[in-house]
This record gives C-alpha cells, structure tokens and sequence, in this order.
C-alpha cells in the first residue's frame, strides 16, 4: 500500500532502519541545539537582571575577586533556570515521537503512541506513568536543588532587584529584514490559487513560479503563504493562551504543580490524538492539542520568579506600609514578571508552530486539499530528491519564523531597557 501525504517505510528494510536512525540522530542532535538556544536565551535574561543588581557594585568596590563574583552570578541567576531543566528534559524524551513513528522506530513516545492508538490499556497508562515518573524526578531535583541555593535568602527576603541602565538601545534592522521578507512572502502567496494544479508535475522554480510545483502541479508558492497564514494565525492564538495560562497557574505553584507536570509529560502528538479521538482531525483540533501542553514551562517559569519577587526586601515590606494583596501584586510583582515571562513566550514561539507542523505531518491537524505547513512537508517528502524545494519552501519559512520571533524577544530586552 502507499501512502498519500507521508512517505512509507518498511521496518524490514535494512537501509529504511539505518536511514530512520541517521534521522532521528539528526533530529536529536537538532533538538539538543535547539534546546541549548532555549536554555541559553534564558540563562542570558537571568545573566543580564543579575549584573544589574546592586550588590555586584558593592562586592566589586570592596575587592572581591572576578572568579568568586562571576560563581555568585552564576548562584544568582541559575535558580530561575533549574524547573525549566527537568522540564525540557522530560520535553525531550516524548518530543521525539515523530520520527519514531514515522522509521518504526522503538522508544517510549511512539510506544505510548501506538498504545493509544490501539487502545491498548496496560500499555498506554505504562508508558504515561513512565513519562510522569521522569516529569517528576526532574522537577524534584530541579526544585531542590533552587531551594539548595537560594533557600536562605528566599526565607530572609533579602534578594536583591535589579537596576534598570538606559544604555542599551534595541536593533530594529535585522527583525524589520525578516518581518518584511515573511510579510512579501504571505502578500504574494495569498493572491494565487492553492487549489489548482494549473502547472506541470514537479514543476522545478521559474520566474512565473517562484517557489515551483508540488506533485499534483499545485503552486508551492500559494500553498506555503496560505498554510503560513493560517498557522501563524493559529500558533498566535497558542502563544497567547500559554502565556495567559501560564501566568495565571504560575501565581499558585502548589496548586497546579501536579497538573503541570502532567501537562510536560505528554508529547503533543498523544495530547493530539486524544482530542482527535473525541473531535475529529482539525486545526482547531491541534491548536487545542498544543495549548495543553505547552503553557507548563511558563507556569514553572512564572512561579520561579513569583517567588524571587516577593523575596526581595522593597516587597516584603509593603504590607508593613500599609499596601494592600492585589496592589502589591499589580504594582510590584506583575511589572516585574510579565517581562521575562513575555520573552520566554517569544521564545517558545517556534517549538509552538514546530508542534503545530509535526502533527499536520501526522494528518491530526488541517485535512486536504487545503495547505498546511506540515502537510505540505508530508506531501513533499517522498520527492525530496528529485524536487527539493517542495520541502524546502516550507522549512524555509519556518527558520524565517523563528529567527523572528528570537529576535523579538531580544528587541523587547533592548526596549526595556532603553526606557
């Protein structure tokens, strides 16, 4: 049997197992990259409210030396870092379904997968149980080992805020570049037919068209645009309710801490095909499918800082001035919150509409003839050699999406600061 919108392969075959594991190791060792750019862009955020505190001034006039300042940077700014650690640990072990799926390949996501697929009990709440019991390790150690280091002033409220220095000033140019480029993209792809194969099969890139032809001699170029717009609509949508979510569960950590690891546990695709299997295969489907798991690392990241702000001494002594719980929580922990809690949101855009693809390339998100970024991909994967720019279209604008939004996030550090 073949397949219509995603390329087959035969367990058997020898060359499909060593080209699904070449695969998968490019795909993890893509992941650890990515992964690094996450922890890194916030490792960075930490570094840079860390050096804007008061006592790095005192301890360097007083002629501590720059190796015992740069550890207590490092003490300083590592606690809001450690929950995303066992987050994005547990993030990885499910995330790789995909692939495992697609190469038949043996792991404990497309295990729980098949589980689920086949309603195969035992064996699915096995597999959930076993991504639980990593979730909660990992937040475990992750949390003891930020109380470890900031227990003590946690306990006295003696950590120290941030200053805030007018020297920086954000770049516009490389953001502008790329929002420009997506927008001309998505303007000139929507004036053109999706629908119609009016061109020759495989049609290789011309001036007539830009993008070239997929299988059925449809325009890449209108499939791309119109699949880019409603994702980006879609992954919008996401993004915002994540960070809405997150903030609200954020504010209560013992109350949400179980639903929040529960959330981090399950890979997008099993949360995909449980809603599929209660409301059919859709966009909305898959939107839905993301959103409840991926507000979890900005809950954990929400009430990481929660708890450092209301350490800080000008906070816990508002009630001894009389201010009251909500007006200390929108005057003084909200603006000093909603900031990082933004960027990592900014940040996170990408694995959003990355999820997104992945489980359109899975036929659990928008259903022919219309595009979609991960169908699209599908549909041109088994001519990846013959017609590479069926794939590379659509990946194309996808690394364009990212460097977007990374740099955003880094524009609205530049801004804030600038004031």
């Amino acid at each position: 049997m073949g397949c219509a919108s995603a390329p087959c392969h035969r367990p058997s075959d020898p060359r499909t197992l060593s080209a699904g594991r070449g695969y998968q190791t490019g795909y993890l060792q893509r992941s650890r990259r990515t992964t690094g750019r996450l922890l890194a862009r916030l490792l960075a955020d930490a570094l840079r409210s860390t050096f804007a505190e008061p006592w790095l001034i005192t301890w360097r006039v007083a002629g501590v030396s720059q190796f015992d300042c740069a550890i207590a940077v490092l003490r300083r700014a590592l606690p809001a870092l450690l929950p995303q650690i066992g987050l994005i640990t547990v993030g990885l072990t499910g995330g790789a379904v995909a692939v495992e799926k697609i190469f038949a390949i043996p792991g404990l996501g497309r295990a729980t997968l098949g589980a689920s697929a086949a309603q195969d009990l035992p064996a699915q709440q096995c597999g959930v149980l076993l991504l639980l019991l990593i979730a909660t390790v990992s937040g475990t150690l992750g949390n003891l080992l930020r109380q470890l280091i900031l227990g003590r002033a946690l306990r006295s409220g003696s950590l120290s805020a941030p200053t805030i220095s007018p020297t920086m000033r954000p770049h516009y140019a490389f953001p502008i570049t790329i929002a420009v480029a997506l927008v001309l993209l998505i303007a000139l792809g929507l004036t053109r037919d999706p629908l119609a194969s009016d061109f020759l099969r495989l049609q290789p890139p011309s001036l007539a068209l830009p993008l070239g032809a997929d299988a059925t001699g449809r325009d890449l170029l209108a499939r791309v645009a119109h699949g880019a717009f409603a994702t980006l609509i879609t992954a919008t949508g996401v993004s915002i309710a994540c960070l809405l979510i997150g903030i609200l569960f954020g504010l209560f950590p013992r109350l949400f801490i179980g639903p929040m690891e529960i959330a981090n546990a399950l890979p997008p695709m099993m949360a995909g095909l449980i809603v599929v299997a209660l409301t059919g295969p859709s966009t909305y489907g898959a939107a839905l499918a993301v959103m409840l798991v991926s507000w979890a690392p900005l809950a954990a990241h929400t009430a990481a800082l929660v708890e450092e702000i209301l350490a800080r001494p000008y906070v816990r002594i508002t009630p001894l001035l009389g201010v009251g719980r909500w007006h200390r929580f929108t005057g003084y922990v909200l603006p000093a919150l909603v900031g990082p809690v933004t960027r990592h949101a900014l940040v996170r855009f990408p694995g959003i509409t990355l999820a997104l693809t992945a489980l359109g390339f899975l036929g659990l998100g928008q259903q022919p003839p219309y595009p979609e970024w991960g169908r699209i991909v599908a549909e041109g994967m088994p001519y990846i050699e013959r017609a590479p720019w069926e794939v590379l279209a659509p990946v194309t604008t996808l690394m364009l999406l990212a460097m977007l939004a990374v740099s955003l996030g880094q524009m609205t550090v530049g801004m804030k600061k600038a004031k």
